[in-house]
């Protein structure tokens, strides 16, 4: 018997594939798809409304758990490869220049002061990244940035377990130029979503990510 949609949508869940982007719910919609904290401990998609295969068939396209590209071939043009990091251009050593920056970020808050540069510059209108859970202290939660001060008042969140791409749609909607801060797996299913919707190499006009090596069980 073919398996229903809902039985396709948790299947991912259920084989370890899921990395609680939450792209599944903008893809899918809210009304239908929404990623919830979970028995488990972690947040997975859960449907909500009714589902169709067209639908499951569009997150299967652009979920990072099971769709595994290498960077776009205009960006790996010329870099050097490693067997372990894959292509890389630079490695340098770096960190904020504001000491109040560099104490309250994360390794050195790099990421905080190359996302407060981008907005100062005019470069970006916004950041869409993480700041810690309100509802949930020990998640984070997805955040757009508009001011400088809002981007450090995200300094240190929880990337993992986050969510920062539940409403990647609307981001996009907004038709204003943003960077994106997040994890690799993050990043990866926004390259994958850029194969359906032109508008991201558009609009998103830096990706800062950090370094991730997964993370322990979240509190249940």
């Amino acid at each position: 018997m073919e398996s229903s949609p809902e039985d396709r949508l948790y299947r991912i869940v259920e084989h370890g594939m899921c990395t609680g982007c939450g792209l599944c719910q903008s893809v899918a919609g809210p009304n239908r798809v929404r990623v919830r904290k979970v028995t488990s401990g972690y947040e997975r998609p859960v449907a909500v409304g009714p589902l169709d295969n067209e639908t499951v068939g569009r997150t299967y396209d652009v979920c990072p758990g099971i769709r595994v590209e290498g960077l776009p071939e205009d960006l790996a043009a010329g870099a050097k490869r490693d067997l372990i990091w894959g292509p890389w251009r630079r490695m340098v050593l770096g960190w904020a220049g504001d000491a109040a920056v560099r104490h309250r970020g994360a390794t050195g808050g790099v990421l905080t002061a190359l996302g407060q540069y981008l907005l100062r510059s005019g470069r970006v209108d916004f950041v869409l990244h993480a700041r810690p859970g309100r509802a949930e202290p020990s998640f984070g939660e997805r955040h757009v940035s508009v001011t400088e001060a809002d981007v450090q008042a995200g300094a240190s969140s929880r990337y993992s377990p986050t969510a920062p791409l539940i409403d990647f749609r609307e981001i996009l909607d907004r038709d204003r130029p943003f960077t994106f801060t997040g994890k690799p797996c993050d990043v990866s299913g926004i390259r994958n979503y850029a194969h359906i919707d032109s508008r991201v190499r558009e609009l998103m006009r830096y990706v800062l990510a950090m370094v991730c090596v997964g993370y322990m069980p979240p509190p249940r």
